[in-house]
């Protein structure tokens, strides 16, 4: 197995600014993708304790969507990157 990982080592290397957005966008992801659960709690915690007011529930609306559109656009970048990535290693290893 690290053998293999040796002979990648170079391709990571000049594919390495790939790799760092497809990382960085994937942990920014699993944060937003955290944020959305948080929230439906929230909302049903201010149910239960009947707390929730128009206001708060346009707040948490807000939130709740914009926490959705920017999971799903970083989510698009780390897989847009991380399989063009692949796709490059594939076309590499074919020319060899």
């Amino acid at each position: 197995m690290f053998g293999v990982m040796f002979k990648l080592k170079k391709f990571f290397k000049d594919n390495r600014k790939d790799y760092i957005i497809s990382f960085t966008t994937m942990l920014g992801s699993n944060i937003f993708n955290v944020i959305i659960p948080y929230l439906i709690g929230r909302i049903i915690d201010s149910i239960i304790r009947k707390e929730l007011t128009a206001p708060l529930l346009s707040t948490f609306s807000i939130i709740f969507l914009v926490s959705l559109i920017v999971a799903y656009l970083l989510e698009f970048v780390w897989s847009y990157y991380l399989f063009t990535g692949a796709a490059k290693l594939q076309k590499e290893c074919v020319k060899k």
